[in-house]
């Protein structure tokens, strides 16, 4: 039997919305689901040419992506990107939810907008898609779901200059797990990867030499790793997998402060 990297068509024909799909993790998860064989729709907010130079690389290997252009904190764009993967493909299996923009600042620095953005975006937004997805997964009685969530998510630690973020993550934890619960009988399942410090070329210089020290394996993770374990939750090997927060962290994790 081979090893899980060599089923090339483990997800073969697969129908997979991810949303944060064009830089740093949501493009190590789109190429990790390409290979196996998924179909995917990609969704992103602003930057056109990294959507469209992902969709013709994927499409030189793999099955032409999808693309859909929005906003993705409004009903709106969640009604959105489901009816653009239903029109190409005729149906959605899987949700990888990647969307979460971070804010770094002291809570008596940040303005009421940017706390509401910040609640919006990494946890409104996960409900307004599952709210879309989930009549047409009960129609055939079975879906997935994979969040990304922030290292720690499963914690409740308390960390400076992230209140926000942090919050919001901890709630969408929480969202995951009632999900899970509620949603196991109609065979959907849903599951959280809590990324650590992972190499999105976008850490000022020095980050990586000072967190490193934190990290318990001693290197930075790579995109592809998270895509690796988000492949491996949406396939039928981790199907008696609901509810769980995974972190993919190096172990930083357990030392992070």
């Amino acid at each position: 039997m081979g090893s899980f990297s060599e089923k090339s068509s483990l997800l073969k024909d697969t129908s997979v919305i991810i949303t944060g799909a064009t830089r740093g993790i949501g493009v190590g998860i789109a190429n990790e689901l390409a290979r196996l064989g998924a179909r995917l729709t990609l969704g992103y907010l602003e930057n056109d040419d990294a959507a469209h130079e992902l969709k013709q690389q994927l499409s030189e290997k793999f099955h032409t992506p999808a693309l859909f252009k929005g906003d993705l904190t409004s009903p709106e764009g969640a009604s959105g990107i489901v009816k653009s993967a239903m029109d190409a493909f005729g149906r959605v299996d899987a949700l990888v939810s990647n969307l979460g923009p971070f804010l770094w600042k002291l809570i008596t620095e940040m303005s009421v907008d940017e706390w509401d953005h910040m609640v919006r975006a990494n946890l409104s937004a996960h409900f307004f898609l599952v709210r879309e997805l989930l009549p047409h997964m009960h129609e055939r009685n079975e879906g997935n779901f994979v969040f990304i969530g922030g290292v720690g998510s499963g914690q409740i630690t308390g960390h400076p200059r992230s209140s926000a973020y942090n919050s919001a993550k901890v709630g969408l934890a929480e969202f995951v797990r009632t999900l899970a619960i509620e949603e196991g009988p109609h065979g959907i399942r849903a599951n959280m990867i809590a990324p650590g410090v992972i190499d999105n070329g976008e850490y000022t210089d020095g980050f990586k030499e000072r967190i490193v020290e934190e990290i318990p394996l001693g290197y930075i993770g790579e995109p592809e790793d998270i895509g690796k374990a988000v492949a491996w939750l949406l396939s039928p090997d981790s199907r008696y997998v609901t509810g769980a927060i995974i972190d993919i962290s190096g172990g930083y994790h357990l030392t992070m402060r």
